[in-house]
């Protein structure tokens, strides 16, 4: 079993439609989460599985539930 197995992905569209709708940019996310704008745009596109760690924080930060960004 792999890391990828065990956490969900963000669906495609999820979590650009929060971070636009707090309009928030790829920069001002990526910096109040403390991760990188390549990072965070690989997550909005599903090429890239975020921590439950990051997950927490980007939810904090858009002010939603983990589990609107999972879905």
């Amino acid at each position: 079993m792999t890391y990828e197995d065990v956490t969900p992905k963000v669906p495609k569209g999820s979590l650009k439609v929060w971070r636009e709708y707090r309009k928030f940019t790829l920069a001002r996310l990526a910096k109040a989460c403390g991760v990188s704008i390549p990072a965070l745009s690989q997550i909005e596109n599903s090429k890239r599985t975020p921590s439950v760690d990051l997950l927490v924080k980007l939810s904090k930060a858009l002010c939603c539930d983990m589990e609107d960004l999972i879905r």
